[in-house]
C-alpha cells in the first residue's frame, strides 16, 4: 500500500509514518512544484518557502507525474490549505482513492475548506458529525522512558513565545535559582531543535512548561512529556477544552502555570522531592488514555477497514 500525505510538520508526519507501517504501507509526500502549480497543494507560498515541503525534505516523495501514472492507494491531508485541492484532484482523476482528513487543530466541520470531508482522523476535541467514518485518536510517536538523574530541570518548547510566556518563564527561573531551565523553539532564547533532539531533552528535564495562548490541537509536546513520565505545568485556560485534557489530573500529571507563582514553585518542588513515584504515575495515566497498541486495535484498524 502506498499512502500520500501532505508534509505539515515533522511530529505529525512521522506519526503518519508509524501509522502507515501498521497498515503495511509506505508513506510518501507530494514532491515537486507541479503540485503547487496545478493548485492541488494549496498554501500560497513563494517557491523558496514552498520548497521546504515540496522539494527539500528528506522524506520520500511522489511527483505529480508519478501520481498520474501510478496513483496511491490512499491520501491523508492535514493542512487546512491543502484539503480542498487534493480532494478535488483525486475525486476527478481517481475517485476510488479515499481522501482522509487528519484534524490536528481546532477547526470546524462547517468551514468551506473541508467541504466533502468523508473520512476524518481526529486528534482534537472537535466534532465532525457529517463524516461517513470518524476516528478520534492520539497520534503515535517513538519514545523511550529514561531515568532522570536530577528532576530539577524545566523544559519549555514553543515557537515565537509571546511576552506573557517569557515573563512567567523568567519569573519561575528566578524563583528557583538552583534549578536549570531551557526554552527551545524558533524565536526562543535557546533556539530551535530538530525532532530527533526533542526526546533527549525530555530525558534531560524533569518537567515540561507549556504556556500557549494561540490555538493548540493535539499537543505533541505534552503527550511526549507524559509518555516519558514528565509532569507538566501548562495553562488550563487553553488545554482543559482540548484533547489533552484527558491526561490532566491536577497536582499529579499537571499544574496550572497561570496560578500564582508561589503555587507553581511549590508544585515543582514537591514533585521533584518525590519524583520517581510521581513520574511513574504520570506515565501510567498516559498509557491508560493513549496506549498506541490499544488505539490501533480498537479505533484505527476498524476505521481503515471501513474505507480501504
Amino acid at each position: 500500500m502506498r499512502i500520500l500525505a501532505d508534509l505539515h510538520h515533522a511530529d505529525l508526519y512521522e506519526s503518519l509514518m508509524l501509522l502507515a507501517g501498521r497498515l503495511g504501507g509506505e508513506l510518501l509526500r507530494p514532491k515537486g512544484f507541479e503540485w503547487q502549480d496545478r493548485n492541488i497543494w494549496g498554501p500560497n507560498e513563494p517557491k523558496p518557502v514552498a520548497a521546504q515541503w515540496l522539494h527539500n525534505s528528506h522524506y520520500p516523495g511522489l511527483t505529480l507525474a508519478e501520481c498520474l501514472d501510478n496513483p496511491p492507494d490512499m491520501v491523508i491531508i492535514s493542512n487546512i490549505s491543502n484539503f480542498r485541492g487534493f480532494k478535488k484532484f483525486f475525486s476527478k482523476n481517481f475517485p476510488a482513492v479515499p481522501v482522509v482528513l487528519q484534524v490536528g487543530n481546532t477547526w470546524g466541520h462547517w468551514q468551506p475548506e473541508f467541504e466533502g470531508a468523508e473520512y476524518v482522523l481526529n486528534s482534537t476535541a472537535t466534532a465532525w458529525p457529517n463524516a461517513k467514518a470518524h476516528a478520534r485518536y492520539h497520534p503515535e510517536f517513538k519514545f523511550e522512558r529514561v531515568a532522570v538523574p536530577d528532576p530539577r530541570k524545566v523544559l519549555g518548547l514553543l515557537h515565537f513565545p509571546d511576552n506573557a510566556y517569557l515573563k512567567r518563564f523568567d519569573d519561575l527561573e528566578k524563583a528557583l535559582p538552583s534549578w536549570e531551565f531551557k526554552m527551545h523553539g524558533a524565536g526562543s532564547r535557546d533556539l530551535a531543535v530538530t525532532l530527533d533532539e526533542v526526546q533527549p531533552l525530555h530525558g534531560w528535564a524533569g518537567f515540561l512548561y507549556q504556556l500557549k495562548n494561540i490555538d493548540d490541537g493535539h499537543g505533541f509536546n505534552l503527550h511526549r512529556a507524559w509518555a516519558m513520565g514528565n509532569p507538566c505545568a501548562l495553562n488550563y485556560s487553553m488545554y482543559l477544552s482540548r484533547h489533552a485534557c484527558l491526561n490532566v489530573i491536577d497536582g499529579v500529571t499537571a499544574f496550572d502555570c497561570e496560578r500564582p507563582l508561589e503555587q507553581v514553585v511549590r508544585f515543582l518542588e514537591e514533585a521533584a522531592a518525590d519524583y520517581d513515584r510521581r513520574s511513574d504515575e504520570v506515565a501510567r495515566i498516559w498509557d491508560i488514555n493513549c496506549n498506541p497498541e490499544r488505539e490501533w486495535t480498537e479505533t484505527l484498524q476498524p476505521f481503515f477497514e471501513r474505507i480501504i
